[in-house]
């Protein structure tokens, strides 16, 4: 008999009032970055679940993502590569759905493979994409993570990104992380439209 799937992670979003003091990383001597060139979607889906450990990564995920606008992914799509050439992490300078929020970018399934992460490389690849953005003409910048992710969560607000609290079980997720974050978050005392 099989077990059912666990529950998804809690997701949370962050934002960044503005694209200016972006912090500024470079990479490390033999690593580069790259644009999404025709065949990458096996490479961003293998990046993609050799770093994904909470959610599944199935074969129909990258299209449904990101559609088959080849013109459109080699603007927005970044690879991460080792000294060897070989990808090891992906992100998107993605768009927002929402209409009402044309000014916003969106940083979009950032990854580093398992075996190349804690080195720093997120460091020079949230730069890349987060510079991406601004250059599409973007002033503002949104990102959705999950709560499991705690040092993407760190590396996220020491680039300036902070919790949209859009109702009280984002605070309660929020206050919890709190113990584990490394640079001080200042969190509403209720969330919007909550009653005293």
């Amino acid at each position: 008999m099989n077990s059912p799937a666990p529950p998804e992670p809690y997701a949370v979003m962050m934002r960044r009032a503005s694209v200016e003091g972006l912090p500024r990383h470079s990479l490390r001597d033999g690593f580069r970055i790259r644009g999404y060139r025709t065949g990458d979607e096996a490479v961003w889906l293998a990046v993609q679940r050799s770093a994904e450990r909470f959610l599944p990564i199935t074969d129909d995920l990258f299209r449904k993502e990101f559609g088959i606008d080849e013109g459109r992914l080699q603007k927005c799509m970044l690879f991460l590569e080792d000294p060897e050439g070989r990808p090891i992490g992906t992100a998107t300078a993605w768009h927002l759905p929402d209409r009402d929020a044309p000014d916003c970018g969106r940083v979009h399934w950032i990854a580093i493979a398992e075996g190349a992460q804690g080195a720093g490389l997120g460091k020079a690849l949230m730069s890349a994409v987060c510079e991406r953005l601004r250059a599409q003409g973007f002033r503002k910048l949104v990102l959705g993570t999950h709560v499991t992710r705690i040092p993407a969560i760190n590396l996220y607000l020491a680039f300036g990104f902070l919790p949209e609290i859009r109702h009280a079980d984002d605070l309660a997720e929020w206050r919890k992380l709190l113990p584990h974050l490394k640079d001080p978050v200042h969190l509403p005392a209720s969330a919007p439209g909550a009653t005293a």
